[in-house]
């Protein structure tokens, strides 16, 4: 099995309505980290190139959020889902505070 992480960061704003501190629109320098696994490397020999990794995230840099919600928590499986061979993301709205969503075999 082949493994690779790549971590991008961004900065985007989202707000999470009726929630008392997150109700108005905020913003984070988020530190996004993406696990991809495969059996067989493409023809490329990559499990995934890095720079579709980066482009994918970084459609979200410097927007406002529209998933719905937008938590940590949506962001992760969103991009998980949107990133080939992806089985993990971790979405980090500051050191001491992330989301991870993990696809399970």
């Amino acid at each position: 099995m082949f493994r690779v992480c790549k971590t991008v960061e961004i900065s985007a704003a989202h707000r999470l309505p009726g929630h008392p501190k997150c109700g108005k629109t905020h913003g984070h320098n988020y530190r996004i980290t993406v696990w991809a696994e495969a059996e067989r490397l493409d023809c490329n020999g990559m499990v995934v190139d890095f720079g579709k990794v980066s482009d994918i995230v970084k459609q979200f840099d410097h927007t406002t959020i529209k998933l719905n919600p937008s938590t940590a928590e949506c962001l992760a499986k969103h991009l998980c889902e949107k990133i080939p061979n992806t089985t993990r993301v971790r979405v980090e709205e500051t050191p001491s505070c992330w989301s991870e969503y993990e696809v399970y075999p």
